[in-house]
């Protein structure tokens, strides 16, 4: 078997929930400098972001970093921060980073992939719609649940669509949502959506399939946090589907447990979103022999920024010293308030709606790279409107 084939066979394992052998597969080309070196660009890409997609999923942090942060600066250097290859080892790279609690630095990526990666491009969508969904995680941390329950259902329902219901990202999005809704005080929301993916598991893969076990688990988990009633689920409520099929709208009761509603306090479901699987003895790891790769830094900051504020528009313009290489972020304080816009690669101006004559505003203008640790900032102008 040629090395494309062993891609082919890692991506196949993946999608069918066999991490560990995809993990060893792909460690094994990964490994090997010559067997890289090899492969078209695009497939060594490749195979180096599921590497440190299937090492994160399997709680492997520690192995995805490493491969994860030059490769991200790679394919933003080589191919632009557009290609479908770019957006993927992007987002990859920032799930990474926010598994590891770097959120601010994680979000600041998730909108760069919303900048390039555009609404309706097939092959940009499970990047786009990954950095929506966690996105939506964030808003959750935050503070805001109402919105990122709604962020995060558009997002399953999407990925449902294109993916279908036991593709590894829907699963974990789904357990997600699960988790947010529990937090939020909604565990009968929650116990609906589990026991509906359960039961389709059941019926399309198996009691013996992992993602069967794996909500069987948390449906336990879910039970055991606090007394439960009976209830009928509405026959129209949306049911998962098979692997690679579209959700769609079955006509049949289902009867499940929900949490008697009116709680006071809601434990949080035992699950760690960070990793969709706990294995109890994975395979070690293979040694990963990586070539020496660029300190990256940095691009300057922006040069000439101007702004011009009334009432009704604020406008910021500036030079890129970088040449539309780096990506754009503006940041307005108010009172304190600290709000920041990620723009695409190549913009030269941003504009808003304006404040009251009385507002005073500060405006920072900043240069980054997808995989730099800081920015460059442009000194901070302050002003209010004419």
């Amino acid at each position: 078997m040629d090395d494309a084939d062993s891609l082919a066979q890692a991506v196949d394992l993946f999608h069918s929930w066999q991490l560990d052998d995809a993990f060893t597969l792909l460690g094994e080309l990964v490994s090997s400098p010559l067997r890289l070196a090899a492969m078209p660009p695009l497939a060594r890409a490749t195979t180096q972001r599921l590497y440190a997609e299937v090492a994160r999923e399997t709680g492997r942090l520690d192995l995805a970093l490493p491969i994860a942060q030059p490769l991200a600066h790679h394919c933003f250097t080589v191919w632009g921060p557009r290609h479908p290859v770019t957006l993927r080892a992007t987002v990859t790279y920032a799930t990474i980073l926010h598994d590891l609690g770097r959120i601010e630095r994680a979000e600041v990526l998730y909108r760069m992939v919303l900048n390039g990666g555009g609404q309706r491009r097939r092959h940009t969508a499970r990047a786009v719609l990954l950095a929506r969904a966690h996105l939506a995680l964030i808003a959750a941390d935050r503070g805001d649940a109402p919105r990122a329950i709604e962020a995060l259902t558009q997002s399953l329902a999407r990925f449902r669509h294109e993916f279908g219901a036991f593709d590894p990202h829907t699963v974990r999005i789904t357990r997600q949502l699960i988790d947010l809704q529990i937090r939020s005080g909604d565990p009968a929301s929650a116990r609906r959506l589990l026991s509906s993916a359960h039961v389709d598991a059941m019926d399309d893969l198996g009691a013996r399939h992992i993602v069967t076990r794996l909500l069987s688990q948390d449906l336990i988990e879910l039970d055991a946090e606090g007394p439960v009633e009976e209830v009928e689920v509405d026959d129209d409520a949306p049911r998962l589907t098979g692997p690679r099929k579209m959700a769609v709208w079955r006509r049949r009761p289902v009867r499940t447990s929900a949490y008697v509603a009116g709680a006071a306090a809601v434990t949080a479901l035992a699950v760690a979103v960070g990793s969709v699987l706990t294995r109890p003895e994975p395979p070690k790891p293979p040694v990963i022999v990586t070539e020496a790769q660029p300190t990256v830094t940095a691009p300057g900051p922006p040069e000439a920024v101007k702004i011009v504020a009334t009432t009704k528009e604020i406008a910021v313009t500036w030079v890129d010293p970088s040449q539309g290489s780096a990506t754009p972020v503006v940041t307005i304080v108010i009172d304190g308030q600290q709000s920041s816009q990620s723009l695409a690669p190549g913009t030269h101006r941003f504009t808003q709606r304006g404040y009251p004559k009385k507002i005073t505003f500060c405006v920072t203008v900043s240069l980054l790279w997808p995989t730099a640790d800081g920015s460059h900032p442009a000194p901070q102008q302050c002003t209010h409107a004419d």
